[in-house]
């Protein structure tokens, strides 16, 4: 995948996030603060858990379904951990 990819491809998530979370809104109208908060909240996590996948992962690996697990766990501390698409490391 070639930058230009990421780059659209992180636009099209962040309009996926922006979407969801107006349609929440339509749906919701009577949502308190800490509500929508909540909601943005949600889409934002999903959103940086997505782009933080696509930028550790080296550009020959974006699209492999197998876990890089041995390629990358020495890059943390024993008690670290880092969630990689359905992966915990």
């Amino acid at each position: 995948m070639q930058p230009e990819d990421f780059q659209q491809n992180w636009k099209d998530q962040a309009e996926e996030a922006v979407l969801t979370v107006a349609q929440w809104r339509g749906a919701h109208p009577q949502a308190t603060l800490a509500e929508i908060e909540q909601a943005v909240d949600e889409q934002m996590n999903r959103l940086r858990a997505q782009l933080i996948e696509q930028a550790v992962l080296p550009l020959d690996m974006v699209d492999n379904s197998i876990c890089p697990c041995e390629r990358i766990a020495g890059w943390f501390s024993p008690h670290s951990t880092l969630q990689v698409g359905h992966f915990v490391l």
